[in-house]
């Protein structure tokens, strides 16, 4: 075992063993700096150690005198004593003992079970609980992970893991904990480096571990201040300040009493073999899988209904699942619920429109591989299947947290209507599409392109009723402009089109007289971030009727149309994606490159418009009517198993548009029926994850013989053929 505990520099008075009494009140103080203490000593104020001891660098019990913590050598006066001497002022004839383990600068991946400052600190304390009870922990960390997005947002879920598997390493399950705020300060000095500041998330983070892991409690630093040389750490005056407010925090959690507006213990629900965590098309394909393997399955999903996109979304369109001829590019699952919805009338496969140089169900004649939805219907068709199939569902219910021991998720936090879950997993599936869940578990994952992070626009999907799609299309036959560019350029110089988007977009529906309209480009809308969603609601909606009001007077076929339904869901095409050991290019898709753990294709093609630029498609040039790729690539677009295998956590998969992928390549694997396939895949691994296998070392060709058995297609030579598409302007074949 790895110490870090070396001999102490400073001269103590070792106690007699004969001194020594069973019944010492122990505390563990853990986190950095500045709980180690960094307050020039000169400037120390006198704090008596009747009473006060602590465990010194050679496992010994002497007075608790500043430094409290060894530290490396570099310890000064911290909150260690002032917080002992409160104790003991508290509790007449009890010593308080404390066993400092606080490293300065040190992250909360290194006091994660199994890693060294954590490991010291249980050696520590056990050994100090031969010679007394342990009374509580309090913990001041946060700075180091307060310059990451990555770190900061996952803080709350790891801190509680490492709290509970802590409490019951050390034989106190009950023990009370006590966190402690991450200055402003230090806020300041972040930024003063050049850094952005995460401050305001490790301590929102830090208050919901707090509410999980009772008893517990928090304190502030409000008020408190620095040394006159020192941008990070705490005066002695300001340290001694926060001794005494873990003190005052501690005996209040001791006491019981829990102050309702922080505190809200999660209720424990029974264990499942696999959680899914949302139910979109992966999500629902993962789901049904994994219940066919044999396992247990809970489906977890934040809106009222199953389909994300497709139905709360309001993109009541499967697309990249089969060719121009109508042939089954993606099987399994998503041919079953396909062929099935369109038995049921809730969904139309349409044909090819030979002598048609445009069709209304996707514009270019090859955007027939698209299955045109009735959304409400497919959600009432996607209750039936899970109920079919044995998925227990919870519906408006959101992830906000895992328990992570080691590198496998033991529990997903779920929060719903009365309340905190708690849900022991065998294995998880990601499929929020915002790598929620690997981002808690502390995997690493990236945020829109390079250097400014920015993410493709959001939509506000909308359906109007009405519609006279003859006419609509006897236009566009004759213009050759589906998208009606010429148009919208005109009403631009009118002073007619206020919108950062010049392209039309318009899909016949089941209903005759339906259309839904996917022109909305909505710009500088951040998925990860709740007031920026918010603001693309309201803009979406105002948008949406602007839209319709020009859409009335100016597009042929819209005159007498009347909005349907605007979509409760933002339709997000972008936010995270795993940053994994193995990433799929665009050079990959180029070459055509082959791999031995496909597990299922694309039919897709690029699509992920520029950022501040709606309407240009950098891999496209449609510029004219045309559809030609700048970037060449091979017709269909393999998956391989490994772009859904996060790093650091063994028990979790995430498929869908969070894969680990080149940023372009999401454009032709972030639409429906491919993200199926990944779920159908995941399911089925999910099998061999339960029973103990690592993400990473699952058996792949049982796996891909398995979903082989169940009509997948993850062979190239099952794939029909697939013509090169024509661009509409030139004839010439482009792919």
């Amino acid at each position: 075992m790895h110490r870090t505990f070396i001999c102490a520099w400073l001269a103590v008075v070792a106690f007699p063993a004969a001194s020594l009494s069973a019944g010492y009140d122990i505390y563990l103080l853990a986190g950095q700096s500045n709980m180690a203490g960094r307050g020039d000593m000169s400037e120390a104020p006198a704090i008596s150690t009747d009473h006060v001891l602590k465990f010194d660098t050679n496992d010994t019990w002497t007075a608790a005198t500043e430094p409290v913590h060894w530290d490396g050598g570099r310890g000064g006066f911290g909150p260690g004593l002032a917080f002992g001497r409160a104790m003991a002022d508290a509790s007449p004839g009890r010593t308080i003992a404390l066993v400092p383990c606080a490293v300065g600068g040190s992250a909360l991946a290194q006091w994660m079970p199994g890693k060294i400052h954590y490991t010291n600190a249980v050696a520590r304390v056990r050994k100090a609980m031969r010679d007394g009870t342990l009374k509580g922990i309090i913990w001041h960390q946060g700075e180091a992970d307060s310059w990451r997005a990555t770190s900061s947002e996952s803080y709350g879920g790891r801190l509680a893991t490492m709290v509970r598997t802590l409490r019951q390493d050390l034989g106190a399950p009950d023990v009370p904990f006590v966190a402690g705020e991450v200055s402003q300060i230090y806020a300041r000095s972040i930024l003063h480096s050049g850094g952005t500041s995460f401050v305001d998330t490790v301590n929102a983070q830090m208050k919901t571990a707090v509410s999980w892991l009772p008893p517990a409690g928090y304190v502030t630093v409000e008020g408190l201040t620095r040394g006159p040389r020192d941008m990070v750490h705490f005066d002695p005056p300001s340290a001694a300040e926060l001794g005494r407010r873990y003190a005052a925090e501690m005996l209040r959690v001791q006491r019981g009493e829990n102050r309702s507006a922080v505190i809200f213990p999660a209720k424990d629900m029974r264990a499942y073999d696999v959680v899914v965590c949302g139910g979109g098309p992966a999500g629902c394909a993962a789901a049904i899988a994994a219940r066919r393997s044999g396992l247990n399955v809970l489906l977890v999903e934040a809106q009222s209904r199953l389909g994300g996109t497709a139905t709360s979304g309001g993109v009541s369109h499967w697309l990249g699942g089969r060719n121009d001829l109508g042939e089954w590019v993606v099987g399994g699952i998503f041919r079953e619920l396909s062929l099935r919805a369109e038995k049921e009338g809730s969904a139309i496969l349409p044909k090819y429109p030979e002598g048609k140089t445009y069709q209304p169900y996707a514009w270019l004649p090859w955007f027939i591989h698209g299955i045109v939805l009735d959304s409400d219907r497919v959600a009432l068709m996607l209750d039936e299947v899970m109920d079919e199939n044995g998925v227990e569902v919870l519906l408006g219910t959101r992830v906000v947290g895992v328990e992570v021991a080691g590198d496998r998720i033991g529990h997903v936090v779920l929060h719903a209507k009365g309340g905190f879950l708690r849900v022991p997993a065998k294995a998880v599936i990601d499929a929020t599409g915002d790598a929620d869940v690997a981002q808690m578990a502390g995997c690493p994952v990236l945020v829109g392109r390079d250097g400014d992070h920015l993410t493709t626009p959001a939509s506000l999907t909308f359906h109007l009723s009405h519609v006279d799609h003859a006419a609509l299309w006897a236009e566009i036959e004759k213009t050759k402009e589906p998208k009606f560019r010429p148009l919208i350029a005109e009403l631009k110089r009118k002073g007619e089109w206020p919108f950062p988007y010049d392209i039309f977009i318009s899909v016949k529906g089941v209903a005759e007289d339906e259309a839904m309209i996917n022109t909305m480009r909505l710009t500088e809308i951040d998925a990860l971030d709740a007031p920026s969603r918010s603001r693309g609601y309201v803009r979406g909606r105002q948008e949406a009727y602007r839209l319709l009001d020009v859409f009335r007077r100016h597009f042929p076929g819209f005159a007498n149309a009347q909005m349907k339904s605007i979509a409760p869901m933002l339709g997000v095409r972008e936010s995270r994606r795993l940053d994994g050991e193995f990433k799929l290019t665009v050079e990959d898709l180029r070459k055509g490159t082959s791999f031995p753990d496909t597990i299922g294709f694309s039919m897709y093609g690029w699509d992920l418009p520029d950022p501040k630029r709606p309407s240009v498609q950098p891999m496209v040039d449609e510029t004219g009517g045309k559809f030609v790729n700048k970037a060449k690539k091979q017709l269909v677009t393999p998956i391989p198993y490994r772009v859904m295998v996060p790093r650091k956590c063994s028990n979790l998969l995430c498929p869908g548009r969070a894969i680990s992928v080149e940023r372009d390549v999401l454009g032709p694997l972030r639409v429906m029926a491919p993200c199926m396939a990944m779920g159908e895949a995941c399911g089925v691994a999910a099998s061999q994850i339960a029973r103990g296998a690592a993400n990473d070392k699952i058996d792949v060709p049982s796996l891909l013989t398995t979903l082989r058995e169940r009509g997948c297609i993850v062979d190239k030579a099952a794939l029909p053929v697939v013509r090169p598409r024509t661009d509409p302007v030139s004839g010439n074949a482009t792919r």
